[in-house]
């Protein structure tokens, strides 16, 4: 399907050219290969042919041609043999990643080999995260659910950050919620702080009154 999208292709590119160059008229092409008062060399006629009929066999090959599934192997299974598709490990590892604040989006693709996996993954993040530490728990979280749910051992993990994003609307209303609870939080415990000073020197006032008082007595 392919080589048919090209041929179409490169037909379509040299009739443009024509348009403008007139260097041919296809009733002339025409007539000069199927016209049969004109003998072709026997090469060039055979030539032709075997080019049509290796087209017709590609066309014929992608048309009953099944992609291969990807499989990867299940270790600690006691009896049997036990299977599972990279897709099926595409999705799970999407399922424990996506889930992590500041992920927006994620590919992942995964490269099987003979003693386990290879996991590449395209992620796209918000602006407002500390890159080093999303990475290394985007890592874990893969190698995790890849270890303890599917029992398939990662060789490598590949992360490769392709955009930072802007904060979501959400992010940013929670964010400032946030960042008002704390600044709240801090101006009530100094004020507390500043009330128990004052307590505490009023009741050292009250003593020292007291003692001479005492005192004078």
């Amino acid at each position: 399907m392919v080589l048919l999208l090209i041929f179409f292709a490169v037909i379509s590119i040299l009739a443009i050219v024509n348009e403008f160059l007139d260097a041919f008229k296809w009733s002339d092409v025409v007539l000069k290969v199927f016209n049969p008062m004109i003998d072709l060399p026997r090469y060039l006629s055979t030539l032709i042919l075997l080019l049509v009929l290796a087209v017709c066999v590609v066309l014929l090959m992608l048309e009953f041609y099944r992609r291969k599934t990807k499989i990867v192997k299940i270790f600690n299974v006691k009896s049997g043999k036990a299977m599972i598709t990279v897709d099926t490990i595409s999705q799970q590892i999407k399922g424990a990643v996506i889930g992590i604040r500041g992920i927006k989006n994620l590919k992942t693709d995964i490269l099987p080999k003979k003693d386990g996996i290879i996991i590449n993954m395209l992620v796209e993040v918000t602006q407002d995260i500390n890159i080093p530490e999303k990475m290394t728990e985007i890592i874990e979280a893969s190698k995790k659910v890849c270890a303890e749910k599917l029992n398939v051992k990662v060789i490598d993990t590949r992360l490769t950050i392709t955009n930072l994003l802007g904060e979501s609307k959400e992010a940013y209303i929670l964010n400032n919620s946030a960042k008002k609870a704390e600044d709240e939080n801090k101006v009530l415990k100094e004020n507390t702080s500043k009330e128990e000073i004052e307590e505490i020197s009023v009741t050292d006032n009250a003593i020292y009154h007291d003692n001479e008082k005492q005192s004078e007595n």
